[in-house]
């Protein structure tokens, strides 16, 4: 059996964590947690209840009287799960474990969704959206969102060791399940409640996704709750007044690299390519980044050029004023150089090379294609 006076003297009085705790005196992490959470939520309450008390000249029960009154109403009125989070606190983030397809209009390709989810604990308020990508700049801009629906900032956002949001852990700490319970527990809420109708639907937009995926969580967000009164929202008033102000300007992921020009005039960034000027054939420039745009400038500062960021591996960003109006000569990819090459293997690979330099809107689009068919 744990000895909780020890657990308290430790943890305030010697500054130690939980798991430094659990170590020492051979208990469980999460058994440590747990009881550090629960006693700090039950003298924060005790706190508001006592200063309350004596602001207006009464008698206030003692902490562990407090303590016993407080759970066995919790128990009698179904609210442990609304005030096991204290207000304004946090918003726990997580990606849900189901995903839907969507057809590209211009390829056909399927493409994966991934749905971004949060939660404000106390009011049990929930995000929700769809991504087509889960890396960083995507993932901060979902984050961005999120806070945006709820309308101010909780002092902490957790998340679990997800790739996009920790570098590297030094001082690993075995993960608890109930660390982010209320995440997971929205994660479970959504894909039985509503995910199925996303399911049986097709989707040619991220945005008509979305679109319907608000519509349904909205309704969510409104519906009563089964074992206490009011709704998500009702409880998302009370805990939006509680909540920091959003700031004026959203933060923006920003990534900068470098790369070469090359011989079809584009430049390769995050498995896609976007055009430059032909003056700047087999030039290095620099590549400024955030999740919506993509920013082209010479070493020397000056700007050249800015393309929407591609949603997908492989698209293609051309501008057709950035190509020369005869390949032959300016480069040594151009279609007639690939087609002599394939003329001297055979007649056959000549009507593959022909057939891939026509598949494209700009020739310049297919001459990888054409390169690797001689690898």
């Amino acid at each position: 059996m744990l000895d909780y006076k020890d657990i308290i003297i430790k943890h305030y009085a010697l500054s130690m964590s939980g798991s430094e705790i659990a170590r020492q005196i051979g208990a469980s992490i999460s058994g440590v947690n747990n009881f550090l959470r629960a006693f700090k939520k039950c003298e924060d309450l005790w706190n508001c209840y006592k200063k309350k008390c004596e602001e207006e000249g009464a008698r206030f029960y003692q902490y562990s009287q407090y303590c016993k009154f407080y759970n066995r109403w919790c128990e009698e009125n179904y609210e442990t799960a609304h005030f096991n989070a204290m207000i304004a606190q946090k918003m726990e983030v997580d990606f849900a474990g189901q995903t839907f397809s969507m057809t590209d209009p211009l390829t056909g390709e399927i493409l994966t969704i991934v749905v971004f989810v949060a939660i404000l604990p106390y009011s049990q308020y929930i995000y929700a959206e769809g991504m087509l990508s889960t890396k960083e700049p995507q993932w901060i801009d979902a984050n961005n969102h999120a806070l945006d629906y709820f309308g101010g900032v909780p002092a902490l956002v957790v998340c679990d060791n997800c790739k996009q949001a920790v570098i590297v852990n030094q001082d690993w700490i075995e993960p608890e399940p109930k660390f982010k319970n209320y995440v997971e527990n929205a994660t479970g809420i959504l894909e039985k409640g509503f995910f199925h109708k996303l399911e049986e639907r097709q989707y040619f937009s991220l945005e008509q996704f979305n679109k319907d995926l608000w519509k349904e969580l909205d309704a969510l967000n409104k519906k009563p709750f089964k074992k206490k009164e009011h709704n998500r929202s009702y409880y998302w008033e009370e805990e939006k007044l509680e909540l920091m102000t959003l700031p004026t300007m959203h933060y923006e992921y920003m990534e900068r690299k470098t790369a070469k020009v090359s011989s079809n005039f584009h430049v390769r960034f995050d498995n896609a390519y976007y055009s430059v000027d032909k003056s700047f054939l087999h030039k290095t420039v620099s590549i400024k980044a955030s999740s919506a745009v993509v920013r082209i400038y010479s070493l020397a500062g000056e700007f050249l050029c800015e393309w929407p960021r591609a949603t997908r591996k492989g698209q293609w960003s051309t501008n057709p004023e950035h190509l020369p109006d005869n390949y032959k000569g300016f480069t040594q990819w151009n279609g007639p150089c690939f087609i002599q090459k394939a003329q001297f293997i055979g007649k056959n690979t000549e009507t593959v090379i022909r057939t891939i330099l026509q598949s494209r809107q700009y020739e310049v689009q297919t001459y990888r294609m054409c390169l690797g068919r001689f690898h």
